[in-house]
């Protein structure tokens, strides 16, 4: 886990120029008529010396093919008006990639 985490805090100094503290760790599990379309853990960091964000949220996103290759990557997102929750940086995520592809 402690690696994972190091990995994440690094992708966050790389994409947003600034430090990444580990806050939380929330499990989130997503259903639509009555189907599970995510689950897992989104992990929220406190970000400092950036200058619009004060947080954001990291969670991984799997994406295997009909061989199960269990190809996957890390979604980081920060928070914004509309995106305050673990939960909402999630779904804002998987709308934004069904309009996508």
């Amino acid at each position: 886990m402690m690696a994972h985490l190091e990995i994440l805090k690094a992708q966050i100094r790389d994409k947003y120029k600034c430090t990444a503290t580990h806050h939380v760790r929330e499990r989130i599990w997503l259903t639509s008529r009555g189907e599970t379309v995510w689950h897992g853990e989104v992990h929220v960091f406190l970000l400092k010396g950036h200058p619009e964000h004060d947080r954001c949220f990291a969670f991984r996103i799997d994406r295997s093919d009909e061989h199960d290759t269990g190809n996957g990557e890390n979604c980081i997102a920060p928070a914004t008006p509309t995106r305050t929750t673990a939960e909402q940086a999630v779904r804002d995520y998987l709308a934004r990639s069904m309009t996508e592809g």
